[in-house]
């Protein structure tokens, strides 16, 4: 059961967040022009959400466009790249995303269904591809796993040599994630000046 539920999440990643952003959307700060405090929280949110569209682009450039599939699989263990400071940068360059959403909705509602949310989604897809390539790639997969922190990325590369080089053509369709960012961002502003105009 647990594991059909992790197929689930895995498959339907890309649409999960949305009540998130509903939630921000909805809960976001009332006036564009509340204070430079605002403006602050605007620059700093877009900030972290480019640091994570960047980090985004590193690691699929460096593990390949099968990143962006529904399916689990994976040609190869990559090890190079953003792959030897931390296990899952992608999902985490997705977490300075949604922050940044967040810092510019200026909504603690919004703030602890992003953490939620996160952990829910999260949480299963890294057990299930950690299964998977415990599976695939044996003490290979083992030994990477020892060295290289989960979350938290190391300030120096792992001991190991690097394994996987970065190709600009895996990142063509990062634009999506780019287009994402940006229409969360934009519509949570939409709505903070439609609240100001009807006021």
């Amino acid at each position: 059961m647990i594991d059909r539920l992790e197929l689930w999440i895995f498959r339907y990643r890309g649409i999960l967040p949305l009540p998130f952003l509903a939630v921000a959307v909805l809960t976001s700060n009332t006036s564009p022009f509340a204070s430079p405090f605002h403006v602050a929280l605007d620059v700093l949110g877009i900030g972290a959400a480019a640091a994570g569209l960047g980090l985004r682009c590193w690691a699929v450039g460096h593990a390949g466009a099968h990143t962006r599939s529904y399916r689990l699989r994976a040609p190869r263990l990559v090890t190079g790249g953003p792959y030897a400071r931390v296990r899952n940068p992608i999902y985490l360059g997705n977490f300075l995303i949604g922050l940044g959403v967040t810092m510019v909705a200026q909504s603690w509602p919004a703030f602890l269904v992003f953490l939620v949310g996160f952990a829910v989604e999260y949480g299963p897809i890294v057990s299930l591809e950690e299964r998977y390539l415990a599976e695939t790639f044996g003490d290979t997969y083992d030994e990477y796993r020892r060295r290289v922190p989960r979350w938290l990325p190391r300030l120096a590369t792992a001991p190991a040599g690097p394994r996987g080089a970065f190709s600009w053509r895996a990142i063509r369709k990062e634009y999506q994630a780019l287009l994402s960012a940006l229409g969360m961002v934009s519509t949570i502003e939409f709505a903070e000046w439609l609240r100001w105009l009807g006021r």
